[in-house]
């Protein structure tokens, strides 16, 4: 029982590790075209940034699925389905359960590209369910003139596979 529940882990994290890298690679793949402008200083307020994680963190901790793929650009529409979402984050709550607090910490500009602005919200958090609760959130968005979209959404956790 034990030996299928570790094994099961591992494959999960091996699964969500390889959407991840590839992710990544795509947006920075996006990101590194010769007409992108990158720029350190990012213009975005935290409070903002703040509205933003705790919507994700409701839609997430309620298992909404249906609500959360809505906040997502096109873009990553295209990437994932409904579906694929709501097992994905079926997954992660069975690992980690609810995300029980977070806390803003960081704000990155990725760059421009034409009139989109990448930005990544980081956020230390406090999960339900790891042996040491900490974890870290983190929220891709796209800022095309005054609208706002998701594009990706990452939560790490430690957690023990004794």
């Amino acid at each position: 029982m034990t030996s299928k529940l570790t094994n099961s882990l591992l494959v999960l994290i091996v699964v969500l590790l390889t959407i991840n890298i590839l992710v990544t690679t795509k947006i920075y793949d996006q990101l590194s075209s010769p007409d992108l402008v990158l720029d350190e200083e990012a213009v975005f307020d935290e409070l903002e940034a703040k509205l933003w994680g705790d919507k994700v963190v409701a839609l997430y901790n309620g298992q909404n699925p249906q609500a959360l793929y809505e906040l997502f650009h096109q873009q990553a529409k295209v990437k994932i389905t409904e579906e694929r979402l709501a097992k994905q984050l079926a997954k992660l709550h069975e690992l980690f359960g609810d995300i029980e607090q977070i806390a803003f910490s960081n704000l990155i500009k990725l760059g421009e590209k034409n009139s989109e602005i990448y930005y990544q919200l980081l956020f230390n958090a406090r999960v339900s369910q790891t042996e040491s609760r900490q974890a870290t959130l983190t929220l891709s968005l796209i800022i095309d003139k005054d609208d706002a979209s998701l594009y990706g959404f990452k939560l790490n956790a430690r957690q023990s596979l004794d």
